[in-house]
């Protein structure tokens, strides 16, 4: 139950999550709804996927404009601030390493790495991708229309079905030695695009195309087809939103057969799909409104030849009572969540404080360690403590002393680390950069007030550290800066002994930094 509870205050303080979650609820319920009504008129499942469209592209306007729903869940085990505004234990975006908290409880911390800007990058680039292939696709036809062929015996023929299905837009009709089946294009100035040879079709054979085309200019299925795909794009990563694409073009195909069937015979229009889709050099259908397509051509012909499927347009009540329900569903998605939490006492809240400083310190050592300044100052607003200790691998300072960073060492002194801060088995940040040779980094620590004889139980002090590991330059800079060359700290175990730099510097067979230390005064 409480893992239920968690995942649902995650995805609702979540933007995106909560509109891939939203979007997907519409689309499959679009898709049901079309499956449930497979028996119905064609026009009204087109109908109801239109609207599911619309409403995904509303969706997104809808979170940043609409007012979010407030919700209040007394809890006292979350590791967050009470009464503040839950932001989720990490954002599904980004990496998360797994902590135990004192109690024993799992909790989630970010890192430095943000997987959330890198999937934005990738969905941006994904509907970057698509939308510039539509846009193609339009200027494809754009150009295709100026180099069509008019043709005065059909155009004379597209006016009479114009009037008489009462259209008050002239339509053109234009003849293409490129264009392998009738389609329709544009909203405002529509023109239907007819192979180059339609003009040896019988009389016939270019009425039923017409009348196809004709109803897909009457229905606006033009300019819906073009918003379809600009919300396919947009949710391009959601493979639900395809099945709706591909769903929404065949009901469309199968509502402008109902209109051509109604006054024609059915098997001779059936025969007709059947020859115009083996005109088509690819197996998938063109980026365009097309008569005929390979993937859906069997469905067609089935309901074409079905003497019991119902036909014709969706109809007012059809349309009133669609429009109502998707217009409740869009008011029941379009607000936000917002989930506060309430806690029993003041001592719990400290404890939940606690909690979550301690994954804001371990972000803000790895984002330290990674080098990325601007996720360490982000950690320090959201409430991370620089100088925060972290078992195992000690402060942010610390971590990036021993990195060797020192754009980083600075930025963290700057907005006050605390070079003196020790962590057994780490050190400080002077005996890490000692340790590891970073010259310059331990003359910046002892300019910001690192002392110079600072001693850590197990780690000794800068000067023993850097003579064991053979650091020649740290150690002539720590003796040039007061260090003591003959001090001595036990090791700190049972069975310790009584270490000093000379004697480190020989057991380490480091030659050279011995010969410094007795030139200096070293002795054994």
């Amino acid at each position: 139950m409480n893992n239920l509870r968690e995942t649902f205050v995650f995805i609702a303080n979540s933007p995106e999550l909560m509109v891939l979650l939203k979007t997907t609820v519409i689309i499959a319920a679009g898709l049901l709804t079309v499956w449930a009504y497979r028996s119905a008129r064609a026009s009204i499942r087109h109908l109801c996927l239109t609207c599911a469209f619309a409403v995904m592209l509303l969706v997104p306007v809808a979170a940043l404009i609409a007012p979010s729903l407030r919700f209040e869940i007394a809890d006292p085990k979350l590791e967050v601030t009470a009464t503040q505004p839950v932001q989720g234990p990490v954002n599904i975006f980004q990496n998360t390493n797994n902590q135990r908290t004192d109690s024993g409880t799992s909790i989630s911390a970010p890192v430095a790495f943000s997987w959330r800007k890198a999937i934005w990058m990738i969905w941006a680039l994904g509907a970057a991708l698509l939308l510039t292939r539509l846009a193609l696709s339009l200027v494809r036809l754009r150009l295709t229309r100026r180099t069509g062929i008019p043709s005065l015996e059909l155009n004379q023929m597209m006016r009479i079905l114009t009037t008489n299905a009462g259209m008050r837009r002239q339509v053109e009709v234009l003849l293409h030695d490129d264009v392998e089946v009738p389609f329709t294009s544009s909203f405002l100035r529509p023109v239907i695009f007819l192979p180059g040879d339609a003009s040896t079709w019988s009389k016939l054979e270019l009425q039923r195309v017409l009348v196809h085309e004709l109803e897909h200019i009457k229905r606006g299925d033009w300019l819906v087809q073009v918003l379809v795909r600009t919300v396919c794009a947009f949710y391009w990563c959601q493979p639900l939103v395809w099945v709706a694409w591909r769903q929404i073009c065949l009901e469309a195909e199968r509502a402008c057969d109902d209109a051509v069937v109604i006054s024609n015979e059915r098997t001779a229009y059936a025969e007709q799909l059947v020859n115009l889709a083996r005109r088509l050099r690819n197996t998938l259908a063109p980026p365009v409104l097309s008569m005929a397509n390979r993937s859906d051509l069997s469905r067609r012909v089935s309901a074409i030849l079905d003497q019991h499927q119902a036909r014709g347009k969706a109809g007012t009540r059809w349309t009133f009572a669609i429009l109502v329900v998707t217009a409740l569903i869009g008011s029941a998605v379009a607000p936000g969540l917002e989930i506060t939490r309430t806690y029993a006492n003041a001592s719990q809240t400290q404890s939940n404080k606690k909690v979550k400083t301690k994954a804001l310190n371990r972000a803000l050592l790895e984002a330290s360690k990674d080098g990325n300044l601007k996720d360490v100052e982000e950690l320090l607003a959201e409430g991370a403590d620089i100088n925060g200790i972290v078992e195992g691998d000690g402060t942010a300072l610390i971590v990036a002393a021993r990195a060797g960073n020192k754009p980083m060492v600075q930025f963290l002194i700057q907005q006050g680390a605390d070079p003196n801060v020790a962590a057994r088995g780490d050190g400080n940040a002077l005996i890490m950069a000692a340790e590891e040779g970073h010259t310059e980094i331990v003359d910046q620590l002892l300019n910001s007030g690192a002392r110079v004889h600072e001693i850590v139980e197990g780690d000794e002090n800068a000067l023993i550290t850097a003579s064991g590991s053979g650091q020649v330059d740290v150690v002539q800079l720590l003796l040039s800066r007061g260090a003591d060359v003959n001090a001595r700290i036990w090791s700190g175990d049972p069975h310790g002994e009584w270490r000093t730099a000379l004697k480190m510097a020989r057991k380490g067979g480091h030659n050279s930094v011995v010969q410094l230390l007795i030139s200096a005064g070293a002795r054994d």
